[in-house]
C-alpha cells in the first residue's frame, strides 16, 4: 500500500481582507460602537459605587532598639539586640492579648480574629524597621488602630 503525504483533494483557501473595507463597516457602525462603550463605563461606575466598598491601608513604621541610658551611646551589641527583638516584637504585635487591647482601647466592635486579619506586620530584612499596616473601610479607623 502507497500513501503519500499530499493533501489528497484538499484545497488551500486562502482569504484576504481588505482593510479599506473594514474601516468603512466600523465607521458605518460607529455610533454603535460608541454607545456600546458608554453604556459598558456606565455600568462599570454603577457597580464600583454600588457593590463595592472602598478599603484604606494605613501604615506606621517603629525603629526598634534595645532599652538604653540617655547618657550612653548605640553600641554594636544594641543594634544586634535591636534586629533580635524586631522579630519578636512581629509575633508580639498579632498577639492576642495584643490584640484584645486595641479593641479594649479603641472601644472596636470586632473579634480578635477579624481585627488581626486586618494587620499586617513586616520588617525589611537585615532592618530594624517594623511596618505595621491595617486595612479598614473607615480611613479614621486605620489610622488609629495602626
Amino acid at each position: 500500500m502507497n500513501q503519500n503525504n499530499t493533501n489528497m483533494g484538499m484545497e488551500n483557501d486562502e482569504i484576504t481582507i481588505d482593510l479599506m473595507d473594514l474601516f468603512q463597516v466600523v465607521f458605518k457602525k460607529l455610533h454603535l460602537v460608541l454607545l456600546a462603550g458608554i453604556i459598558a463605563a456606565l455600568v462599570a461606575v454603577l457597580v464600583t459605587k454600588l457593590f463595592m466598598t472602598p478599603v484604606y491601608t494605613s501604615t506606621t513604621k517603629m525603629y526598634v532598639l534595645s532599652k538604653q541610658d540617655a547618657n550612653s551611646a548605640v553600641t554594636s551589641s544594641d543594634l544586634q539586640a535591636g534586629s533580635q527583638l524586631t522579630k519578636d516584637y512581629m509575633e508580639l504585635i498579632k498577639s492576642r492579648s495584643v490584640m484584645e487591647q486595641v479593641i479594649s482601647q479603641l472601644q472596636l466592635d470586632m473579634s480578635v480574629d477579624k481585627l488581626s486579619g486586618e494587620i499586617t506586620v513586616s520588617n525589611t530584612a537585615d532592618t530594624r524597621i517594623l511596618s505595621i499596616s491595617v486595612e479598614n473601610e473607615s480611613p479614621k479607623l486605620a489610622k488609629e488602630i495602626a
